[in-house]
């Protein structure tokens, strides 16, 4: 009985660290289809339209590989807030 197998194959939870944009690109693709520059993505208004962009930049950083922490920190705010604009109306993130 081996109860530390000596697979080497990667844990299937753990995400791919390779992107596809910078955080800065995809700040600036939100920004055009929602209306909004990176730095009202940045602000701490709470309007809902500006949130709701926040929301759409958070799943589209996770999409394309980043951390909550290194998307929060771009978005110049806590990653609790992230979670939170990752959990609103979440059904799959990586689709």
């Amino acid at each position: 009985f081996d109860p530390w197998p000596s697979e080497t194959k990667r844990p299937i939870l753990i995400r791919p660290r390779e992107t596809k944009l910078t955080l800065d690109e995809i700040g600036e693709t939100v920004g055009t289809t929602t209306g909004f520059r990176p730095v009202d993505l940045r602000s701490g208004t709470k309007n809902i339209q500006v949130v709701r962009a926040k929301e759409r930049f958070a799943r589209e950083g996770i999409r394309n590989g980043y951390r909550i922490g290194e998307i929060a920190a771009w978005l110049q705010t806590a990653p609790g807030s992230v979670g939170y604009y990752l959990r609103k109306n979440s059904t799959n993130l990586r689709a």
